[in-house]
């Protein structure tokens, strides 16, 4: 019998558009602190946002993601 996959965290549930208003009012001036209670986005995250630490600025993406590979290693694998 199948289950219904229940998910055990509220972890980015803020979504893409509260995280680019989040970041706009930052770049307006508004202190870091103040905005994170107020959307609700945890302020190590819009740190990491506003530092351009992340791959894709703005977006949230949530697990593992896939490691770049190069073109030779892409050809090796159609081989087999």
């Amino acid at each position: 019998m199948a289950r219904k996959y229940v998910k055990k965290t509220d972890r980015g549930q803020y979504g893409n558009l509260k995280l680019v208003d989040a970041l706009k009012a930052i770049s307006d001036g508004v202190p870091l602190i103040r905005v994170s209670k107020e959307y609700r986005i945890p302020a190590h995250t819009l740190r990491r946002h506003q530092d351009r630490k992340v791959q894709v600025q703005g977006s949230v993406l949530l697990g593992r993601h896939a490691q770049a590979r190069s073109s030779r290693e892409l050809d090796d694998r159609q081989r087999l």
